[in-house]
């Protein structure tokens, strides 16, 4: 019988490796990764699989490529994950300026081994989200979700009504999930987030990974919130008992 370890793509295979050498301290913060010439022959796959598993890499913050520099582990403080108990858009709690204007685009795409990976079922296609936060003309902060599309029938959601997509996105859906789960960690911009021309003085950012969960405890929604660091102004009120 075949794992579902073994049935995973090549490149999701190397992105867990490599990401588990980054997390368990291999790699170190900062240092510069082998060439991938040499991480392709150690992998025994080709350099165009082993970009696919460093472009993973890339957009959860872990590694940073520069032009002639090669690929280096991000040099991202970590911090614990945290749950908040009061429901709603984390951004809306942790930036310190006053929201007053959404930017809000979606789009579908096929399913792919990184979704199906994430959301651990499989599904004809996904919904993903983008959402750019404003104060007046500052652009303060960005979101960059995904959902299935057997989560939109689910919820009868009608994917040509963006206003009603944005609706749920940003507000319904927290009072249909029955879990919620947030991790923290500060990290560069990847290079879509630097497409939204964010109003940040140092390209550090606190990242939100939010993931929220039905009663089955079936992963609904999974977004990363992009909040510039100078931005930031977060309080937690856990209780004692």
């Amino acid at each position: 019988m075949t794992s579902k370890q073994e049935q995973l793509p090549k490149y999701v295979l190397i992105y867990n490796q490599l990401l588990a050498a980054i997390d368990n301290g291999e790699f170190k913060p900062g240092i510069k990764l082998p060439p991938e010439e040499t991480l392709a022959k150690q992998f025994n796959v080709s350099r165009m699989t082993l970009r696919q598993a460093l472009s993973l890499l890339r957009e959860d913050g872990k590694v940073v490529s520069r032009k002639g520099s090669g690929t280096m582990v991000s040099d991202a403080t970590r911090l614990p994950t945290l749950g908040i108990e009061r429901p709603g858009n984390p951004i809306q709690a942790i930036c310190q300026e006053t929201i007053t204007t959404e930017e809000f685009a979606m789009g579908l795409s096929y399913s792919n081994p990184y979704t199906r990976e994430l959301f651990a079922r499989d599904s004809p296609a996904g919904v993903h989200f983008d959402r750019v936060y404003l104060t007046g003309k500052d652009r303060v902060a960005y979101s960059y979700a995904l959902m299935l599309i057997d989560s939109a029938e689910r919820f009868k959601l009608d994917l040509e009504n963006q206003q009603q997509m944005q609706n749920f996105i940003s507000h319904d859906i927290y009072q249909l999930v029955q879990r919620r789960q947030l991790t923290f960690k500060i990290g560069a911009g990847t290079e879509s987030v630097q497409q939204q021309k964010l109003s940040s003085l140092s390209n550090q950012y606190l990242i939100v990974f939010e993931s929220l969960f039905d009663q089955q405890d079936q992963l609904l929604v999974f977004t990363k919130h992009y909040i510039p660091v100078e931005r930031v102004n977060m309080t937690l009120n856990l209780p004692l008992n």
